[in-house]
């Protein structure tokens, strides 16, 4: 069982982060080539766009979430000593399996992250498993990059799988249970994956801080310092916060999040931006559907040219996608020589010299009402034609804007415990404080919005407005 030091890194958003003891482990597993991946992965994909300091990478974030999972096991072990058995209460192996599952809950995301995923919509599930060497197939409700991460988990010889076994074996699927939402003490999984888990408190103050926005601040200090473990249903334990003490603090990280959506992640430029790799990334599998081979044999695009022939990949294949690698597709599809496709090649370029596609400013209601037509696309596309090369449906982006402030289903809820004092306390839903289902009430919201060439947008909102 390795690990008995100190390890300390410096950290812009929490400062000085010290693991100690079977937590280092956390820094054990950053030399992995699975985690070293991450730096090669932005947190923010494209939004450096808008917000040039936005340059940060999903290792950062996860080792920053792992530092916060420490910080708030620590506060469980110290708020159950009185009132839980300890066989039920966390310590110090428990301490270290939540960082680890923190740290390494991104792995398996793909280049520039969302637009990625977006393009990976309806992968052949089965197919990738068995590729992927997984015992079973994950439900549908497991997203790509999920898959992947489990994956990489269970590979035996694996870089990142046998370090976790250094520390004990069984270590590597442990930690893969735990992010599924199995592990021996069933409230934990809920601080990884939830309203408010340690991947949210992380990931808003470091994303507002790198992108200079105001929003996405809190007291993470005073929310930790009211964590402990409820009951409810007179039998189920799970974690909550202090009913009394903690609802304003939560209040601000739902608020936070919400703006972050708002002005960041949802940004009309950063949403136009990842819709052109989106569709630079499907014109390219459209061409290989139909038998043109555009991208040349040869690395870093082996992988790229596997995926867009509808091929799933290895676990060792997949180590290889990364944004320098999607970069350098989307550079070499713009240089003189090309891919030999006009339209993937003038995307590309659009792409490298910043020319985006345009939101077409009409109502909500009328867009709406328009996109429900089944011709919709194609009369856009007639409306794009006279300006662009090639296919002018290549040049039109639906943005599907979603935000809702709680998550579905009891998994991730958040809970309030009340009467501390009689021992575990009463754990009612974080949702139903009034103060919270205020924050709530209109919150949940999907909507539209279109993106076409600059030259393009009076006549496609001319199209589109009655």
């Amino acid at each position: 069982m390795p690990g008995q030091a100190i390890q300390r890194v410096q950290d812009s958003i929490h400062g000085l982060m010290e693991f100690r003891g079977l937590e280092t482990a956390v820094i054990e597993l950053l030399g992995t080539r699975e985690m070293q991946r991450l730096r090669r992965i932005r947190q923010l994909g494209l939004c450096n766009l808008v917000f040039p300091a936005a340059e940060h990478s999903r290792l950062v974030h996860g080792i920053g979430a792992a530092h916060l999972a420490i910080r708030l096991v620590r506060r469980l072990e110290d708020a159950t000593q009185e009132t839980l058995d300890p066989a039920f209460r966390p310590d110090q192996e428990v301490r270290r399996d939540i960082a680890i599952a923190a740290l390494v809950h991104d792995v398996g995301h793909g280049p520039l992250s969302h637009a990625w995923e977006e393009v990976m919509k309806g992968f052949k599930r089965e197919e990738w498993a068995a590729s992927l060497k997984l015992d079973e197939v994950p439900d549908g409700n497991v997203e790509w990059h999920e898959m992947v991460g489990l994956a990489l988990l269970r590979r035996e010889g694996g870089s990142l799988h046998d370090a976790l076994e250094t520390q004990e074996t069984g270590t590597a699927g442990r930690i893969a249970d735990l992010l599924e939402g199995d592990y021996y003490l069933p409230y934990l999984p809920r601080i990884l994956d939830g309203d408010v888990d340690v991947d949210r408190c992380d990931f808003l103050v470091r994303d507002a801080h790198m992108s200079g926005v105001a929003y996405g601040r809190y007291d993470i200090d005073w929310l930790i310092s009211t964590a402990g473990i409820g009951i409810r249903d007179e039998s189920e334990l799970v974690v909550g916060f202090d009913y009394f003490k903690a609802p304003r603090v939560i209040e601000q990280l739902l608020v936070a999040r919400r703006a972050l959506y708002d002005t960041v992640y949802q940004h009309k430029t950063v949403r136009s931006a990842e819709g052109m790799v989106v569709l630079f990334l499907q014109r390219l599998g459209r061409l290989a559907a139909g038998g043109v081979d555009a991208l040349p044999d040869e690395e870093p695009f082996t992988g790229f040219r596997k995926v867009f022939a509808g091929e799933p990949l290895s676990c060792e294949e997949l180590l290889d996608l990364d944004d320098f690698a999607l970069w350098r597709l989307i550079m070499r599809s713009a240089s003189e020589s090309g891919i030999g496709d006009e339209t993937a090649s003038d995307l590309a370029r659009r792409l490298l010299q910043r020319e985006l596609l345009k939101q077409v400013p009409v109502e909500e209601n009328h867009l709406d009402d328009f996109i429900f037509k089944d011709d919709w696309l194609e009369r856009v596309a007639e409306a794009v034609r006279p300006h662009v090369k090639g296919d002018p449906s290549s040049y039109v982006y639906r943005d599907r804007r979603s935000f809702s402030v709680w998550t579905e289903g009891p998994a991730g809820r958040a809970y309030l415990i009340k009467n501390r004092r009689a021992g575990l306390g009463e754990a009612t839903r974080a949702q139903d404080h009034p103060d919270l289902e205020v924050v709530g009430v209109g919150r949940s919201h999907k909507a539209h919005r279109l993106f076409v060439p600059r030259e393009a947008v009076a006549d496609v909102r001319a199209l589109i407005t009655p």
